[in-house]
């Protein structure tokens, strides 16, 4: 926001509330989301094809990045692609979103100097989700659907994506429940 650059808060967004990679939150189209109304209320969807294993993906949108997802379908107007660079409204090419990456983390290394050595990268957002998402009561399953990859099953992308923490470990021990034996109480 300091920087002038709704977009890139938008893209920021949309990685670390959906788990999409870069190339496919870039290449995001107008028409890949829908706003969807049930009896629970309205909600928004975003259907993509994933770049990098072509597989399909349905993501249901956070409603924190709703609004702001709301407000660029908007202004998005005619445009077929729904981000575009703030200052040269073009497209963005993979080198001019990095660039743009590589001033916010510098400027948001005045307050946390950390984001620079080593230099946290857009897809590093990806695992922020993993995280959370464990931490918010998902399972690795659930998880692995949003990411579009095998980290539901796959041992060695649950560490990349989400690793042991101390919040899930925490419910799993706290949901213990020992079974009673008839006539005795639990000790």
């Amino acid at each position: 926001d300091d920087l002038g650059w709704p977009t890139m808060r938008l893209a920021i967004a949309m990685a670390l509330l959906t788990a999409q990679r870069q190339t496919d939150i870039i290449k995001a189209r107008v028409y890949q989301f829908e706003k969807i109304n049930t009896d629970q209320g309205a909600f928004w969807v975003w259907q993509l094809r994933r770049s990098k294993r072509s597989n399909l993906g349905t993501i249901t949108i956070h409603s924190e990045l709703a609004p702001l997802l709301a407000k660029q379908i908007k202004q998005a107007g005619s445009r077929e692609l729904l981000l575009y660079d703030d200052d040269t409204l073009a497209p963005f090419s993979g080198d001019l979103f990095r660039k743009r990456w590589a001033a916010i983390r510098k400027r948001a290394a005045k307050t946390t100097p950390s984001l620079l050595e080593p230099p946290l990268q857009f897809r590093d957002l990806r695992r922020t989700f993993g995280v959370f998402a464990r931490a918010g009561g998902a399972d690795q399953g659930d998880v692995g659907d949003v990411l579009g990859n095998a980290a539901g099953t796959d041992p060695g992308l649950q560490k990349v994506y989400m690793p042991a923490q101390l919040a899930t470990a925490m419910r799993a021990v706290s949901s213990i429940q020992r079974p009673e034996e008839e006539g005795k109480k639990k000790a």
